[in-house]
């Protein structure tokens, strides 16, 4: 369990702080919505709920079964338990059936208009035996006191003689009725704009795809912002994502060799483009992985730790050799061509100049990286609250950004004091260049976004968002969920018309 709290970014926990809740059993594990691990059709046998069953049962705490709270269909669990798969020792809860007493009650509370009345003296006297069936679930009374908030004639509902009639009719009213409610992003959005969106990623969580935990297949209910790059294909999103970190990195060293050409002591730009085709290759794999995981920026109450003052010594003392390092091998090398002719020092001591240079070089990007890895860790290292599906983004292009400033300040000064000013300068607005390696997550949610054009909002966190507060998805830790199983499969399967 506490490597899952690490591990699992939407907690945000650190390790001691993981192990120390463990330890004192503060974690209670809840599986909410056992019934909602697979589609409707999953045999019982082929199911993830199965799966899931066998491993809370295996998992202990002392000599005993550890504490965890599941949450199910009863129909489903009932399925699950007469197959033989059911929680061991625990004690199963069931909810009953809404009466008609409180569901009267409920619609009544919230109808002042008398619209709601004839339908009210029906399931009074028994004569909708079908909506009665229906309104006895707590989403489905959701769903039909959102439906008719506001507007429409109630009494419609009388009309149908199946439940599963009635479902239709509200699920196929409940986004319209969500956006009239809560205009969707200020009005700049129609609510058939907003049924397309939820239906692409409504698909998206029915088709098979892999997941960051290495399981596959249909039936998935989690939207993490930058887990969703397979909506635009297995891998178009990550050779995006390389192409658009690899452009970056080039701008960059380019516009660090026109500064270069104005620094007699600057290292070739041979070296220059060596070092960029180095750099690309070895982030390469970086910018492809399949799940990267977001960062947290610094806290500052993390500075005042021991090691992160151990680590900030180690760093500034990096910095301050490699720049000694760097300086006294550029002055060699200019010695070295002072002591002969012009001609003949450019001739035979071009060698020197180039590995002087490249050991300069060298020795001031390490000295930065160290800074950077520090103001990495620490960040890292900061327990805080669980921040949001968006904010989780936000935090991670944060920490990218102060890393990048730190190292384009830590390496621009030394290469300044080592190979002047114009090279220090080019150097320092190059480095800022390492947002898009550091910022992983977010640059990942850019490349989807960019290859999804015409599928999904350029703005997609913040339209999410608002399907949160219209009550058409849910928040848990750092992703969203659909309000319930049966709306996101009514979405996958019903396109705007």
């Amino acid at each position: 369990m506490v490597e899952q709290l690490v591990r699992d970014r939407s907690y945000d926990v650190h390790p001691a702080v993981a192990a120390d809740l463990v330890k004192h059993r503060r974690v209670l594990p809840v599986l909410d919505g056992l019934d909602e691990m697979d589609a409707q059709t999953t045999l019982v046998e082929q199911s993830r709920a199965r799966g899931a069953l066998k491993a809370l049962n295996d998992l202990a705490q002392g000599r005993g079964p550890a504490p965890v709270v599941v949450t199910c269909l009863d129909g489903r669990y009932a399925a699950l338990a007469a197959r033989g798969y059911h929680l061991r020792d625990a004690a199963w809860i069931a909810l009953q059936p809404v009466s008609a007493r409180k569901v009267v009650d409920y619609l009544r509370q919230r109808a002042t208009d008398g619209r709601w009345e004839p339908v009210l003296t029906a399931l009074t006297s028994g004569q909708a035996p079908a909506l009665a069936q229906v309104l006895t679930t707590p989403w489905r009374l959701t769903l039909a006191a959102t439906v008719y908030a506001d507007t429409g004639d109630p009494g419609h509902l009388l009309t149908f003689t199946a439940a599963e009639d009635v479902d239709a009719h509200l699920l196929a009213r409940f986004v319209p009725a969500a956006a009239r409610l809560h205009p969707p992003m200020e009005g700049r959005i129609s609510p058939r704009q907003a049924h397309r969106w939820l239906h692409e990623l409504a698909v998206y969580l029915n088709t098979p795809t892999p997941g960051p935990g290495g399981a596959s297949g249909a039936g998935g209910t989690d939207l993490v912002l930058h887990h969703l790059w397979p909506i635009a294909g297995p891998r178009r999103a990550r050779y995006a994502h390389a192409l658009v970190c690899c452009l970056a990195v080039m701008i960059a060293a380019g516009a660090l060799g026109a500064l270069s050409l104005l620094s007699p002591t600057a290292p070739p730009i041979p070296f220059l483009a060596v070092a960029t085709v180095v750099v690309c290759s070895l982030y390469l794999p970086r910018w492809t992985q399949m799940w990267p995981r977001p960062r947290r920026p610094i806290g500052l109450r993390s500075l005042r730790t021991l090691h992160a003052i151990w680590r900030a010594v180690t760093s500034t003392i990096f910095v301050v050799v490699a720049t000694a390092i760097s300086g006294g091998a550029q002055i060699l090398s200019d010695r070295q061509i002072a002591l002969g002719t012009r001609a003949e020092g450019e001739g035979r001591l071009w060698p020197l100049m180039l590995l002087t240079g490249g050991i300069a070089a060298v020795a001031v990007v390490a000295a930065a990286a160290a800074l950077a890895r520090w103001l990495g860790e620490v960040a890292d290292a900061e327990p805080g609250r669980i921040p949001g599906p968006l904010m989780t983004l936000k935090h991670d292009l944060v920490a990218g950004l102060l890393t990048s400033l730190a190292f384009s300040l830590s390496a621009g000064i030394a290469a300044g004091v080592a190979m002047g000013p114009w090279f220090g300068l080019g150097l320092a607005l190059a480095a800022l260049a390492a947002v898009v390696v550091v910022a992983d997550a977010w640059m990942r949610y850019v490349a989807m976004l960019l290859c999804t054009r015409g599928r999904l909002p350029w703005q997609l966190g913040d339209f999410m968002d608002w399907a949160y507060r219209a009550g058409l998805l849910r928040i848990t830790g750092g992703a969203y969920q659909f309000r319930h199983r049966e709306l996101q499969d009514w979405l996958a399967t019903h396109p705007p018309t």
